[in-house]
């Protein structure tokens, strides 16, 4: 049972690091610039990432302790007009931070992600 508690506690707390993630993206004309303006304010001057035909993977590389989010997550960037496949639709709508003209932002918890690893 508590298992269970904790594990339903870090989805709630994921969820609501998307939330909060999205309302700074609210009023942006580019998801470039405030995920750049974000990292950067968190410390991330290095990248570590995965390039693939359609999508990058990025998350903040330091050395020093990390926060919470910008320099904690994974982040998935892809074509905005990219068509989505119907059964990950639902995960990528869940975990999508910002979409305008030119791309989609999606977030997602370090663990659900190993660099150097085919995304699926």
């Amino acid at each position: 049972m508590n298992v269970l508690l904790f594990l339903l506690g870090c989805g709630w707390s994921n969820m609501r690091q998307i939330k909060k993630a999205r309302a700074d993206f609210k009023y942006a004309a580019s998801c470039y610039d405030v995920l750049g303006k974000k990292t950067k304010e968190a410390g991330c001057n290095n990248f570590i990432y995965d390039r693939y035909e359609y999508e990058v993977i990025l998350r903040c590389y330091k050395d020093t302790p990390r926060g919470k989010f910008w320099d904690n997550w994974v982040f998935r960037l892809s074509p905005a007009n990219l068509q989505i496949a119907p059964e990950a639709y639902t995960k990528v709508s869940k975990h999508t931070i910002c979409k305008d003209k030119e791309v989609r932002i999606e977030a997602y918890p370090s663990e659900e992600y190993e660099f150097g690893k085919v995304s699926k």
